[in-house]
């Protein structure tokens, strides 16, 4: 399945796409122990930049304890390193966003920068789930395909978790600080569109299966 202009749909991206992850969306599972579920909802299409899998090491050991789950006795993605081009320019985004401070703590933000820099090596299949809205809505995401926690959830319910599990697991999230997504506000309307959603993406799913 593919959306306007060729490119592969939500579904598409979700179910067999590559995937780079910040920290936020991860950190927020493995508070409420899903760290194994997204592990093998992307096995294999996850992946993370250094700088990210150091952020979740570090706070696993004092604010997020459960993070821990994410990286032992694996990384829940693939970790993949930088080269020196490409970190002079997360170097230049991070300056972008927060001026010479970026020299006093080089670890403020340097997660979502990476990231950004990981998916513009590719960034017609590689999607990024992020949640800072540094990233978001920075140019340097034209073209790179916008995944969030409601997306995860979606794809949780697609792989067995019942819709009203994977709703009221979207709603924990919010409910612990996670921005919610603005269609999908955590109410009995949000929840009817998220089954609406979920229902529809199987049946697509279904017949792209009998098709094949």
């Amino acid at each position: 399945m593919s959306a306007t202009g060729g490119q592969p749909d939500v579904l598409t991206r979700l179910t067999t796409g590559k995937v780079c992850f910040d920290s936020t969306v991860p950190l927020y599972l493995s508070e409420l122990g899903q760290s194994a579920a997204l592990a093998g909802a992307f096995r294999g299409r996850g992946m993370i930049p250094a700088a990210v899998y150091r952020e979740i090491d570090g706070l696993s050991r004092y604010a997020f304890p459960a993070a821990r789950t994410l990286l032992e006795p694996r990384p829940f993605a693939r970790v993949v390193k930088l080269s020196g081009d490409e970190l002079d320019e997360v170097l230049a985004r991070q300056r972008r966003w927060n001026g010479d401070r970026v020299f006093d703590d080089p670890t403020e933000d340097r997660g979502e920068a990476e990231c950004i820099q990981l998916c513009r090596r590719d960034p017609g299949s590689i999607a990024l789930c992020a949640h800072d809205h540094k990233a978001r809505s920075d140019p340097d995401t034209r073209g790179i395909y916008m995944l969030s926690a409601i997306h995860v959830c979606l794809l949780f319910a697609l792989r067995g978790i019942a819709a009203v599990e994977a709703w009221r697991l979207y709603t924990d999230l919010v409910r612990r600080g996670m921005n919610e997504v603005k269609n999908f506000p955590p109410d009995r309307r949000g929840e009817r569109l998220f089954a609406q959603v979920v229902e529809n993406a199987k049946r697509k799913a279904a017949e792209v299966g009998a098709a094949g």
